[in-house]
């Protein structure tokens, strides 16, 4: 619905479509491949490939919390990343971030530490959340919705 539209009327359009949803208590269908829109506007989501229903439910709860936490530093996150597996936690890094699986372990006292004692500024820790993307990129089945 917001092709050819300027950012200002795409963000105008979205909004229009989501209060008239709510406002007016109907259901709009919105067929869209931009899945920053469907994450935006829609609160209900049914993906259908090759007339294959891959998933069905609230955009919410596809898109809760991972067990994934990232936390971005300025500077150099590698001595980050390797003081945390040095502890047994499993982490990866891209960019500025350090992203972290700690398996019930409660990370945070230790990256903080760990980023006072490495000389890092910590930019942000927060859970990660899935995207709707990641529904297009592994089988409806793998993704722990």
């Amino acid at each position: 619905p917001t092709n050819g539209l300027d950012p200002a009327g795409r963000d105008d359009m979205l909004d229009l479509i989501r209060r008239t949803g709510h406002q007016m208590g109907i259901t709009i269908v919105m067929a869209t491949h931009l899945l920053g829109e469907i994450e935006r506007t829609c609160d209900q989501l049914i993906v259908i490939d090759a007339g294959r229903l891959l998933h069905q439910g609230s955009v919410a709860e596809f898109t809760a919390a991972t067990e994934t936490l990232e936390v971005e530093v300025t500077g150099d996150p590698a001595p980050l990343a390797a003081r945390l597996a040095a502890a047994g936690i499993e982490v990866t890094t891209e960019g500025q971030s350090v992203f972290l699986r700690p398996d019930g372990v409660a990370p945070y006292d230790l990256v903080r530490d760990s980023v006072v004692d490495l000389g890092l500024g910590l930019v942000r820790i927060q859970q990660r959340r899935h995207t709707l993307e990641d529904l297009f990129r592994v089988e409806a089945s793998e993704v722990e919705v």
